[in-house]
């Protein structure tokens, strides 16, 4: 080849790479790709969507595990959703509670106050089959020719592209452009609800370079936009800086029953200690209150850092404007509510989707920045808004119960309206049709008036309804915040966590391997079984003996059963669990076996990057270890 021709080749190759934003594993955006995308793409996503106004982006896009919770109710108002292949086949669909509603159900002295306002943003989450195609979003209402509603109502049906997702994204700290999925749609959507391209290659648009499905640049038809967003959609510029996801809590099991994602709002790069002791505060109030208390051994907790321009949040009423990470502000008539407005930056909020997608939350608690009571609640997205004030854990034990465990609010306060409430099984609308008959008080009157304390039976007053709705105590956190939950809440919050951790727990074993204490019962679990077979004193319960340093140092040091029992258990694979390679055997670690227990193809074909994302978003597998 002659020299010039070279010189020109390698231009070409230039500008190739320069319009892919990089020309490896990472990606000037910030976005590291996978060094092989997976031969072996998930059956079924998950899509984290942004809908502000009539305009939605694609901030998100990650492998379903199959342990998600089950989707929530959909309570009116609803938006109807479809999922259309590439040739126009619908393969999907379902309705939603309109993203943007949110609840407030407490006035400033804790009492239930409920109350519903509309937000200027949201995001929801849909599962969908990973395949191209064309998500739809409509209010099923306005093909009859009605107006736009208060609460935000769609006039037309809004389109967003999605790209099939075939490798694995992942976030660089303080990044934030992006998604923990690889999908694209060029340059977001339009504010006509269609977008302009929408081809991509392994995450990269033909109008531009985005991650996760938030396009970095790009044209829609209907208006130019960076970030992907429209007139009056998303805001713009760069995205906030923010720090590493650390972890808070960490189960003192080898079981995650529930997970928790903690985000900052409103506070400054000077403030990230008021943050950190803020959520500490707040999450360590939740911690302590029935239902958490008995399972918090099998909860895990995160936070993430960012940084806002100004301290405290807006307040429109007022006109106060603060420049904050999430853009969020009061409710301008109902004071006590909070929420993001419509100039809320996709990226940062992006960046909250691929950290919740990382450690695989459950929920997302953001706390803001102001010495007020102040908060709000959207079950149906799981998601909780408060502010650090003195209260807020008391009362976001009582809405994490809503985004976590799907339970009803039981007061009598509110407008009456039970086919469009949130329904619960603490909840009934018929003495015939009671959901906890089986935990019912013998001999108990239905309906049922006085009875003691602990009387399970069908007291009238739920659902914001004074009559024709039913409670099963007399009292619950359901329906007085300060107060424990009744004994059928509980009883759902046991289901929901022996949903996720009877895999794993084999037997009761009175304290962790992990710390010291009294004798354990050799079979409770298979960590315990091994160092017992070795040091048969650890389960001894004659005097002197039990789980000493030195049971513990065994269970750190055994390779197999004990990896990632006490995070830094040591292992016999071939190689880590946290990187792509041959096969693995699910007995050289217990976190080679959670994963191959979840997904067979591990232990049995290749170890690919699907297992690793697996193994990464595990918390007992050594990825974690350095958190």
């Amino acid at each position: 080849m002659r020299p010039h021709s070279r010189l020109a080749l390698w231009i070409l190759t230039l500008f190739a790479c320069v319009a892919l934003f990089a020309c490896g594993d990472h990606r000037g955006d910030g976005a590291t790709l996978p060094a092989s995308p997976s031969a072996r793409p998930a059956d079924r996503v998950i899509a984290t969507i942004l809908m502000t106004n009539d305009q939605l982006t694609l901030i998100g896009l990650r492998p379903a595990t199959g342990n998600e919770l089950p989707e929530p109710q959909a309570v009116a108002p609803v938006l109807g959703w479809q999922y259309e292949d590439s040739s126009g086949k619908i393969v999907e669909s379902g309705t939603v509670t309109v993203p943007v509603v949110t609840l407030a159900e407490f006035d400033e002295n804790g009492k239930p106050a409920p109350v519903t306002t509309v937000a200027g943003a949201a995001t929801l989450e849909v599962q969908i089959p990973n395949v191209d195609g064309t998500f739809v979003l409509f209010d099923p209402a306005a093909t009859g020719g009605t107006t736009q509603k208060s609460w935000g109502g769609l006039l037309k049906k809004l389109k967003l592209y999605i790209k099939k997702l075939i490798g694995k994204f992942k976030l660089d700290n303080g990044s934030g452009n992006g998604g923990s999925g690889g999908s694209v749609a060029s340059g977001g959507t339009s504010a006509g609800g269609a977008s302009a391209g929408g081809a991509s290659t392994g995450g990269a648009s033909a109008g531009g370079a985005s991650v996760g499905g938030a396009s970095a640049g790009g044209a829609s038809t209907g208006g130019a936009s960076t970030g992907g967003a429209g007139p009056g959609g998303p805001g713009q510029g760069p995205a906030a800086e923010s720090g590493p996801t650390v972890q808070m809590a960490k189960p003192k099991t080898e079981c995650v029953g529930m997970t928790i994602l903690v985000v900052a709002e409103g506070y400054t790069k000077a403030e990230e200690t008021k943050f950190q002791a803020d959520a500490e505060q707040i999450i360590g109030a939740i911690s302590t209150h029935s239902g958490y208390q008995e399972h918090w051994s099998d909860v895990a907790v995160y936070r993430k850092f960012f940084v806002s321009n100004d301290s405290g949040i807006s307040d429109p009423a007022a006109s106060i404007t603060r420049d904050t990470a999430f853009r969020f502000q009061h409710d301008a008539v109902v004071h006590r509510s909070i929420g993001p407005a419509e100039d809320v930056p996709a990226a940062n909020v992006a960046a909250v989707a691929a950290a919740k997608g990382e450690v695989n939350a459950d929920a997302v608690l953001y706390i803001a920045n102001i010495n007020e009571w102040a908060g709000a609640a959207r079950p149906w997205s799981r998601e909780g808004y408060v502010a650090a004030h003195p209260q807020a854990g008391l009362i976001m034990s009582h809405e994490l119960a809503h985004a976590l465990f799907d339970l009803a609010d039981e007061y009598s306060d509110g407008t009456c309206n039970p086919a469009n409430s949130f329904q619960g099984p603490n909840v009934a609308l018929s003495l015939e049709a009671l959901p906890w008959t089986s935990l019912l008080t013998p001999g108990v009157a239905l309906p049922t008036t006085g009875g003691g304390a602990d009387t399970v039976g069908a007291y009238e007053g739920a659902l914001y309804c004074t009559t024709g709705a039913y409670r099963p105590q007399d009292t619950c956190k359901m329906r007085d915040a300060s107060v424990g939950f009744c004994k059928v809440c509980l009883a759902q919050i046991e289901s929901r966590f022996q949903l996720r951790t009877a895999a794993c727990h084999q037997g009761t074993c009175e304290h962790s391997a992990c710390t010291t204490g009294s004798a354990l019962t050799k079979g409770c679990d298979s960590c315990t079984a091994s160092v017992c077979d070795a040091m048969p004193e650890c389960c001894s319960t004659e005097k002197g003996k039990g789980w000493t340093e030195a049971c513990v140092q065994l269970a750190k040091d055994t390779a197999g059963p004990c990896r990632g029992v006490c995070y830094d258990g040591k292992s016999s694979c071939s190689h880590t669990e946290c990187t792509d390679g041959a096969s693995l055997t699910s007995s050289c670690s217990t976190c080679a076996d959670a994963v191959c227990k979840k997904d067979a193809f591990c232990c049995s074909n290749k170890w690919d990057a699907i297992c690793a994302n697996e193994a990464e978003r595990d918390p007992y597998c050594s990825c974690k270890t350095s958190q």
